[in-house]
């Protein structure tokens, strides 16, 4: 179903960017007792909907259509090429993170996207 496809990306983007959970978010990680939340309901990886989730932005047909983390204290050497089957996604706003690694040449297939904001990370090679 393509809402499991979409939460499977969302949720490998997660564990990617927590350097698989032993980091934690500054702003509604899964883990309560390390990250902050003003409603639970927001906190990533809960049992609502990935729409519902902080950062994270749907479209009328609950598809992802933006991703903003910016300065939420994201880790990680990579970010996980599942992110490129979110064949809706229009911006996705990473800056100001720690974020290491190339940018999977899967991104290249988002045909949708027109905002990509990667500033302040520590990101090497091309955009594909």
């Amino acid at each position: 179903s393509p809402n499991f496809v979409q939460r499977y990306s969302i949720s490998t983007f997660y564990f990617a960017t927590t350097n698989s959970a032993q980091d934690h978010w500054d702003k509604c990680g899964a883990d309560a007792l390390q990250s902050s939340c003003p409603f639970e309901s927001l906190r990533f990886l809960s049992s609502n909907n990935e729409c519902n989730w902080f950062g994270i932005t749907c479209n009328a047909n609950n598809e992802i259509t933006r991703i903003n983390m910016k300065e939420n204290g994201l880790t990680g050497s990579s970010v996980p090429k599942e992110l490129a089957s979110l064949s809706s996604l229009e911006v996705l706003h990473l800056s100001k993170n720690d974020l290491s690694s190339t940018i999977p040449s899967e991104f290249g297939l988002l045909t949708n996207l027109k905002y990509l904001y990667l500033n302040n990370n520590n990101f090497i090679g091309t955009i594909p």
